[in-house]
């Protein structure tokens, strides 16, 4: 929209029935946030979206149904600033800049979250962009996958030695490492999670 551009990943911790119903609502609320209410500010987006979600959930929960919330990372970009604003839950968000890892951190609460019945504002970030910039958005599912000669998780640690070791490169490309190293490290196993890594390259 104008000079700026929304990317989100969404997780919804429900699954099956639960969990599709949370997508909807989300992506629902989402689109109203953004086009309806012409919000752009991540924080103000995710407090709309924590807000509608848990109104929804109350109505479910006084039937012990529908327990579940959501973890996302929203960033907005401002491509004439060349600047990116980021809010989160739970999910983090990655910059890699000449081999150097910056680290946003989302709120440690998902959307959903209940605390004494009192709605948490999310934490609004802004980083200036330069090019080359490499943007890693991504659930926990790659980093939670079991595998390795010990069968344990791969590890969020790893999966940053695994970025920094191609953020380099042609996206293309670092989709084709990331898909080879997720497949190794299964071993014929089973997959564990859903799995979402998004990566934006800062012309």
């Amino acid at each position: 929209l104008g000079d700026h551009s929304y990317l989100a990943v969404v997780d919804s911790t429900g699954h099956g029935v639960p969990g599709a119903l949370l997508s909807l609502m989300g992506q629902n609320l989402l689109n109203q946030a953004v086009h309806e209410r012409h919000l752009s500010r991540p924080s103000a987006i995710l407090d709309y979206l924590n807000a509608g979600i848990q109104h929804t959930l109350n109505q479910y929960k006084k039937a012990g149904e529908l327990r579940d919330g959501m973890d996302i990372a929203l960033c907005v970009f401002d491509r004439e600033m060349r600047k990116v604003q980021f809010a989160g839950a739970i999910n983090p968000m990655y910059i890699i800049r000449d081999g150097m890892l910056i680290q946003s951190n989302g709120n440690r609460f998902s959307i959903g979250s209940y605390f004494d019945n009192k709605m948490r504002p999310f934490t609004n970030q802004e980083t200036e962009l330069q090019s080359g910039d490499m943007i890693y958005l991504f659930t926990d599912g790659y980093s939670d996958q079991f595998g390795g000669s010990e069968e344990r998780k791969l590890s969020l640690r790893r999966f940053r030695e695994i970025l920094l070791e191609i953020h380099k490169l042609d996206v293309e490309e670092q989709k084709k490492r990331l898909d080879e190293y997720i497949r190794n490290w299964m071993n014929d196993g089973i997959q564990t999670d859903d799995i979402c890594v998004i990566g934006v390259r800062v012309k």
